[in-house]
């Protein structure tokens, strides 16, 4: 039960962190995208 929850918690960890990761570099895109329009 408990290394089921560590494992749980690492993992969504690791999406947070690759949904930041998406979400900042989507942004970055938009934002030129704006510039250049």
């Amino acid at each position: 039960m408990f290394p089921m929850v560590t494992g749980f918690m690492s993992y969504g960890q690791q999406t947070i962190r690759a949904t930041r990761y998406i979400g900042q570099s989507f942004i970055t895109t938009l934002s030129h995208t704006n510039l250049y329009l």
